[in-house]
This record gives structure tokens, C-alpha cells and sequence, in this order.
């Protein structure tokens, strides 16, 4: 089999592929986390998020679950499947002003109100942010500080994937990874490239038997 063909063949197979992966809900969003542990020698964090949420309007999703995994570049990560959350919500105009208390170990209170804003306007989470649990205990509080920096404040009471408890990780980035719908539209790319790729291969057996 020549090598044009095989590269068609493939390229069919893999737009099949593609274009029958499962569309995206709209209320399922997951973006690659990124920080830097200033406390800990600016260790690199990173990791994906999948977040659960119910449309609350206007760009605004209350958080129902969040699944994944975060941690440093050396080292174990924190897997998180913490689907059972709570939000707060009255309205737009309520926005950064209520929230929820959870009391940790050590006389600690974290606020949350677990609002993802993708309205476009102000970052993902307000000066409350995200509150979520990993599977090993440790506590994780992802939130936009006074100083309208995106803050990351690890609780280890396990100690698993820090140096420190009750650490202070420092700025973090959040970007959204590519949706299946995306992966679609490259499927269908590969389909209109096979096909022009087999008229192509038809029409040189065409010419060489003249």
C-alpha cells in the first residue's frame, strides 16, 4: 500500500474518531491550572479541573462539582473528586458580597461561595472563590484576593503534596481546555483532506492507465 493511501486511510479513521466523540454539556467546563508556590522555592503547580455547575444567569454558574487533579511538578498531586458542593447565589448584583463559612482544623474559617464567573467581565472567581476538598483530606481554596490577583491557598492538613500547611501558593492561571466540539470541527478538517487526498490518488491511477 503506498504511502498517499495509508495517509488517507488514517486520516479517515481519525476523523470517524473524532467526530463521534461525545458532545460537550453546556454546563461542564474544564481548564488547566497553573501556578507557582512562592512559599515553597516558587515550586511549578499545575494540574485540570473539571467543573460541574448549574447556569445561575448572565455568565454566572453555581459550582456542583469539581474533578481532577493539582499538584507541584515533583511529587504526588492532590486528586479531587469532590462532587457534592454547595454554592451561594442571590443575584448578579449579590455577586462577591455573600458567601458561605466552613470551619477547618486550627481555629481556620474559610468564606466561599463556589461561583464560576465566565460573564466575560472580572476574573473566574471572586474574593470567596472556590472551596473544595482532594480525596486525602488536604483542603483547597482557589479565589481572587483584594489586590485582584488570582490567589491558590492550599490547607494540607495531610501534608501530602506541601511543605507547609495552611500555605499561601501565590498568583494562579486558569485557561479552558479545547471542547469536543473542537475536536469535531477538526474532524470534519481530516474528512475534507481525506477526501481530497483519495480524489487526488483516483485521478493519478486515472491518468497512469492512459
Amino acid at each position: 500500500m503506498k504511502i498517499a493511501e495509508r495517509i488517507s486511510l488514517l486520516s479517515i479513521a481519525l476523523a470517524i474518531a473524532l467526530a463521534c466523540a461525545p458532545a460537550a454539556t453546556a454546563d461542564t467546563f474544564t481548564y488547566t491550572v497553573s501556578a507557582i508556590d512562592v512559599s515553597n522555592g516558587n515550586t511549578p503547580i499545575s494540574g485540570s479541573l473539571t467543573f460541574t455547575t448549574t447556569s445561575l444567569g448572565g455568565g454566572y454558574y453555581g459550582i456542583t462539582g469539581v474533578s481532577g487533579s493539582l499538584g507541584p511538578s515533583v511529587g504526588t498531586p492532590d486528586t479531587i473528586a469532590d462532587t457534592n458542593l454547595s454554592y451561594d447565589w442571590l443575584n448578579t448584583a449579590h455577586y462577591n458580597t455573600i458567601y458561605l463559612t466552613v470551619a477547618l482544623a486550627a481555629g481556620i474559617n474559610v468564606n466561599y461561595d463556589n461561583i464560576l464567573n465566565l460573564s466575560g467581565v472580572g476574573p473566574f472567581f471572586d474574593q470567596y472563590g472556590l472551596y473544595i476538598t482532594a480525596t486525602n483530606g488536604d483542603v483547597l481554596n482557589l479565589y481572587n484576593n483584594p489586590s485582584n490577583v488570582s490567589s491558590f491557598t492550599h490547607y494540607g492538613y495531610n501534608n501530602n503534596i506541601y511543605s507547609a500547611n495552611n500555605e499561601d501558593i501565590g498568583p494562579f492561571s486558569m485557561t479552558p481546555a479545547p471542547e469536543p466540539s473542537t475536536w469535531m470541527l477538526l474532524g470534519s478538517g481530516l474528512f475534507t483532506l481525506a477526501g481530497l487526498a483519495w480524489k487526488s490518488r483516483t485521478r493519478n491511477s486515472s491518468t497512469a492507465m492512459c
